[in-house]
């Protein structure tokens, strides 16, 4: 897994585990619909995906998807901010807010 990270490589899974696919992958197609989990991905689609998650956005919904990423980064780091000052999670987390917020976005 180092391999492909340090690559730049994008894999993601479940969990790690120490035996080698050779011999036992096999390609059925390219640029074709598949299911992720409950999702659909379809070719074209932008995938992001980071220790946290996977996020599949269709690219007619890029930029909606990235203006709502940014509302959140915004209130987030407000809540940080008051939480570096002394304020509680939870305080903080209430006077942005946040939980209303995810709820709208």
């Amino acid at each position: 897994m180092d391999e492909y990270e340090s690559m730049g490589f994008p894999v993601y899974a479940k969990g790690l585990v120490c035996r080698t696919a050779r011999g036992r992958m096999v390609q059925l197609s390219v640029n074709q619909p598949i299911r992720f989990g409950e999702a659909q991905v379809r070719p074209g689609d932008i995938i992001y995906a980071d220790r946290n998650g996977i996020c599949i956005i269709p690219p007619d919904r890029l930029m909606e998807v990235i203006e709502q990423a940014e509302i959140i980064e915004a209130n987030e780091n407000a809540v940080i901010e008051e939480m570096k000052r002394g304020m509680s999670a939870v305080e903080a987390s209430q006077k942005a807010n946040y939980e209303d917020m995810l709820k709208k976005n």
